[in-house]
């Protein structure tokens, strides 16, 4: 039976990882700078105030949703981390692989087809949406037979039988 896959094979291993955008590349490290800037203000202030205490509450692994306090000292410290992260600049250097690795991801991005992996190699086939499912349906009622609707019931209906009769302890 012919199905008429479309085998692509990228020439490369899948696992490989591209460049991410620079939207998100930005929002991660923002992130991982104010990550940085709280833990740094935290030891501080535990450093300047060896009195203040430490709430001793268990909080299960999560961390503190308490905002650490202003530090004076901090300040200049703080601006001009976030002045480094602004004056970032890129090189638009890619290598050829990583352009390569771009461009599949985003024909597959925009792609209607699905890519399903079938067998060892690197393959992939390319197919419509609709001969996918309709080929899982058939792989499926291969090994399954389809039972009829008052099975369902039957089944229900023995279990309620099961659990009202009494288990004798032994």
């Amino acid at each position: 039976m012919e199905y008429g896959f479309d085998r692509v094979n990228f020439g490369y291993s899948t696992k490989n990882i591209p460049l991410p955008p620079r939207k998100s590349y930005f929002k991660k490290f923002i992130s991982k700078t104010e990550s940085f800037l709280r833990n740094v203000i935290w030891r501080t202030y535990f450093f300047l105030n060896p009195e203040a205490s430490v709430n001793k509450n268990e909080h299960y692994g999560f961390r503190s949703t308490k905002a650490p306090p202003q530090i004076p000292e901090l300040k200049e410290f703080e601006d001009g981390m976030m002045s480094l992260i602004q004056n970032i600049k890129f090189n638009n250097n890619h290598k050829p692989f990583q352009t390569q690795l771009q461009t599949d991801t985003n024909k597959i991005k925009t792609d209607t087809s699905v890519y399903v992996a079938a067998d060892k190699t690197n393959n992939f086939y390319k197919l419509q949406p609709e001969q996918y499912n309709k080929l899982v349906q058939q792989n499926v009622n291969k090994a399954y037979k389809k039972a009829p609707p008052s099975t369902r019931h039957e089944i229900t209906a023995m279990d309620k039988r099961r659990k009202e009769v009494p288990v004798s302890p032994t």
